[in-house]
């Protein structure tokens, strides 16, 4: 009997022993909140500013939601609060992205003030501030790639579209620019030079023989395929006008490559299929 307790004991002694150990590891992934300054840094900067017109139950509840965010996120919430109350886009829209990027992390929260502000200022694109918000958003809490890459992606296209090749509009080279980012997010890659990279062979290629409006809306549809399809398309050509290759006409060869490029990610859902008659 009393070996029996000593051996429950040893085992007892064994696991707390272990237990920090496991503990600690579990800890190295934990990220720890400075919750209360937070709650306490939002609270005071909504009653020091009477001007919001928020009663202390709302501001006591946002307070709360801010909270949540973890470090920063009080800072994150006025950054963001501040800058869109300030371009009377109302109170309510100032809250909204407020709490979004208080929520967020200080890499989204950046990108979205940047892409913002390149959007919005009167020297910059000089959208309008609804569109200028929804830009920002779709490049910072609303995106899943690599946040630093979309941003300057976004300059660069921009300023490539609205430059002496093509002279779009603003407004339109900002959809553009991200409408490209946004198919592209799942590649994790940058796509801006690819683009232009691109582009560039469409247009200088004389067999092509493509409008510069032509070649930019095909530049967008080759690269909706991932960073691969450019190469994929380039040595389709070549090969399709080869006499040795297939010996196509410039049309059929431009259309044998667009086909490849398309084919520049695995789609297999439930494995190859064959359909060979």
């Amino acid at each position: 009997m009393r070996s029996n307790q000593k051996f429950f004991l040893s085992l007892f002694i064994a696991i707390l022993l272990l237990t920090p150990l496991a503990q600690s590891a579990k800890d190295s992934e934990i990220e720890f909140c400075q919750s209360t300054r937070e709650f306490v840094t939002v609270l005071e900067y909504l009653r020091s500013n009477s001007s919001y017109g928020l009663s202390e139950n709302q501001s006591r509840k946002i307070a709360h939601q801010v909270s949540q965010g973890c470090t920063n996120s009080a800072k994150r919430f006025i950054k963001g609060y501040e800058l869109i109350y300030k371009i009377e886009l109302g109170g309510q829209t100032a809250l909204r992205i407020g709490l979004a990027l208080s929520n967020a992390t200080d890499e989204i929260a950046d990108n979205f003030i940047r892409v913002f502000k390149k959007s919005y200022l009167s020297s910059e694109l000089d959208l309008d501030a609804k569109t200028a918000v929804a830009v920002a958003q779709k490049l910072s809490y609303d995106f899943k790639g690599n946040f630093e890459a979309a941003r300057d992606d976004f300059y660069s296209l921009v300023d490539f579209c609205r430059g002496s090749i093509l002279k779009l509009p603003a407004s339109r080279c900002a959809q553009f620019a991200v409408n490209l980012i946004k198919r592209s997010e799942e590649f994790q890659e940058p796509i801006a030079k690819l683009f232009q990279k691109t582009f560039k062979y469409l247009t200088e290629n004389r067999n092509i023989g493509l409008s510069v409006s032509e070649a930019f809306k095909k530049s967008q549809d080759i690269l909706a395929s991932g960073p691969q399809s450019l190469d994929n398309f380039v040595l389709a050509y070549d090969y399709a006008l080869n006499k040795k290759g297939l010996n196509y006409s410039a049309q059929n060869a431009f259309e044998f490559a667009m086909k490849m490029s398309q084919r520049s990610i695995d789609m297999r859902v439930d494995g190859p299929k064959a359909d060979i008659k």
